[in-house]
Formats: structure tokens, C-alpha cells, sequence
């Protein structure tokens, strides 16, 4: 991807296309994407835990993956890729060496669904604090995004943040366990897949 420090640009075919085939349905691109996904649930009568529902949800966090990677990037080396990414979390200057983007990002707590969604609401994606404060905002909004989605590139891995176990130590700015979007929290069982999702 060249290099750009332009402004992501509205949303595009991969979330287009997921709505697209829902016969009678009718998304509305100036809305959120989890908001539209939960009207064509209502639309088709999907309870929460109905398979289709489940099927669907899951094809979205593809569709938003490829959006993301589509938009900034997926090569960790890239630095046009690095450059939109910065540009959209408002890192100001932005960093000049892929190196220095990855430490500015290292530490940025954004939801991804709202960094997807900012280009058609127009409503800036809200940038968190803390590690904890965006779990918080997560749970509270249900914006869960699974870490071990396989459309996802690097570029947006690095972006993901623990969720259901954030660590109290990463900040703005500061330092904290892990890189990038560090580790899921430990254990296992049952709570394996929950534990797995980030913002």
C-alpha cells in the first residue's frame, strides 16, 4: 500500500457485500456496523443465540478484517501502511520509520469497530486511556472483536487489545505487559473463547 497520510477512506465493498445479500434488507452506510448488523438481525427474526445469527456475526468480523486490512495495510514493514494507521489514531507528528510507528501504536487503546466505522459516521473513534478503560467501554457496548479471526493482517492484530483480562499497567503513553496488543488472558476450559476477544 503507498504511502498516505489522507484520511481512510469511507466504508467499502467488503462491508457492502456482507449486507448485500440479505433479501428485503437495506443497510444504511452512515451507520454504525454493529448497529446495522443488529437491525438485519431484527429484520430476520435471529434471537441472540440463533445459529444464523451466529454464522452471520462471525462472516461480519470477516468482512470488517478485510475493510481494515483493504484500508491500512497488512505488512508490518510498510510504511505507507503504518502512515494511515498513525493518521487515523491521531498520532501527531507522525512517526517517519516503521520501528517508531509500531512504539507509538503500541500504546493506543481504540475500539475497532469505531476506527471502521469513523470514515461513514463520521463520529471520531473514541481513544482510550488505558487497557482497562476500553475493556470497560467493550463490555459495556458489546463491541467484542475475536483476536483469532483469520482474516485479520498483522497491521490489525497489532491493534487489538486484551479485553476480558486488560492489563492495569498499560496506559497512554506508558508501558505495561506484552507488545502490540499483547496476550489473552490465561486459562482455559469453558472460558477459552471468551477469552480470546479484544476491542
Amino acid at each position: 500500500m503507498s504511502e498516505s497520510t489522507e484520511h481512510p477512506e469511507p466504508i467499502g465493498t467488503f462491508l457492502e457485500e456482507f449486507f448485500d445479500p440479505y433479501e428485503g434488507f437495506s443497510s444504511q452506510p452512515t451507520q454504525p456496523i454493529l448497529s446495522e448488523f443488529n437491525r438485519l438481525c431484527d429484520h430476520n427474526g435471529w434471537e441472540k443465540n440463533d445459529p444464523e445469527r451466529t454464522q452471520a456475526r462471525s462472516r461480519l468480523q470477516d468482512a470488517v478484517a478485510n475493510q481494515f486490512n483493504t484500508v491500512f495495510g497488512t505488512d508490518m514493514d510498510d510504511l505507507g501502511a503504518w502512515h494511515k494507521l498513525c493518521t487515523a489514531l491521531k498520532i501527531d507528528p507522525v512517526p517517519d520509520t516503521p520501528a517508531k510507528c509500531r512504539r507509538a501504536v503500541k500504546n493506543v487503546f481504540v475500539n475497532i469497530y469505531d476506527l471502521i466505522d469513523e470514515p461513514q459516521t463520521q463520529v471520531p473513534a473514541k481513544l482510550f486511556d488505558s487497557e482497562v478503560a476500553l475493556s470497560e467501554y467493550t463490555k459495556r457496548t458489546g463491541k467484542y472483536y475475536p483476536r483469532d479471526n483469520v482474516c485479520a493482517g498483522n497491521l490489525m492484530k497489532f491493534l487489538l487489545r486484551r479485553i476480558l483480562s486488560p492489563d492495569p499497567e498499560r496506559r497512554r503513553g506508558g508501558g505495561g505487559g506484552g507488545g502490540g496488543g499483547g496476550g489473552a488472558g490465561g486459562g482455559g476450559g469453558a472460558n477459552r473463547r471468551k477469552r480470546r476477544m479484544r476491542g
